[in-house]
């Protein structure tokens, strides 16, 4: 099957069209020892789309994957604007640059806020947030040595997005441990669940733009009118080939 690497902010992934791979195959692709190497799968479906996560369970939602298929779809269709669902999330792309100087792209998706609640472990207070995939977020004041914290908080909520948030001169730097995964260079359905905790707790309004800084690069972010999310952040095809793992 032939299939695309991409990367948005160092969250890469392998894109295939048609029928989804089973978990076997997903995780053999995706090892970066035996395989390609990436930490999921994107599915790209006739309007619709799915992720898979590098363990092969599907992943539900993905801001950088949903980047990422706007980007394939946009040169696969020679247009600068595209549309389609990727799990229960409308989404709308543009791509900034068409010429391709500049790799951003600007997602508008439609994200609802499921529901936030408090949670806590070891001594660290959060909140659950669920927008199509669901987020631990918890605000601390050091990112250096996130590793413990990471361990202790994904052993006690295995199922779930783990991001520790620091805000710091005037934007927020996010970590952050994604279920099936691991550690990744960056999440941005991450930054939609903290965007809408943002929001909930009453620290921004919304139309205000939010930049955060994750491992993997920067995002501009901003809630419009309440339940789109509009997200710009770059992305960029790595290369392409064929797979014979399944």
């Amino acid at each position: 099957m032939r299939f695309e690497k991409y990367q948005s902010l160092g969250n890469d992934f392998i894109l295939v069209e048609g029928k989804a791979p089973d978990s076997r195959a997903i995780q053999s692709m995706c090892d970066r020892k035996f395989g390609i190497g990436a930490d999921g799968v994107l599915v790209v479906g006739a309007g619709r789309s799915e992720i898979f996560n590098a363990d092969g369970s599907p992943g539900g939602f993905s801001g950088n994957g949903a980047r990422i298929i706007a980007k394939y779809l946009a040169a696969k269709e020679n247009s600068k604007k595209v549309s389609f669902v990727m799990g229960r999330n409308a989404v709308t792309a543009t791509i900034m640059d068409p010429f391709g100087v500049d790799s951003s792209v600007e997602t508008l998706m439609e994200v609802p806020c499921n529901k936030i609640t408090t949670c806590s472990t070891d001594g660290l207070d959060g909140f659950e947030v669920d927008v199509g995939n669901p987020h631990r977020i918890f605000f601390v004041n050091e990112l250096k040595s996130p590793t413990q914290s990471f361990s202790a908080v994904t052993n006690r909520f295995p199922a779930a997005n783990a991001h520790f948030v620091k805000f710091t001169d005037g934007f927020y730097e996010m970590r952050s441990f994604e279920r099936g995964v691991g550690a990744t260079m960056a999440c941005s359905s991450g930054v939609c669940a903290l965007m809408q905790l943002l929001v909930g707790i009453k620290k921004i309004n919304f139309d205000e733009p939010v930049r955060v800084s994750m491992p993997g690069g920067e995002v501009d972010a901003m809630i419009k009118g309440g339940v789109c999310i509009r997200l710009v952040a770059e992305a960029t095809r790595v290369f392409s080939g064929e797979c014979d793992l399944f």
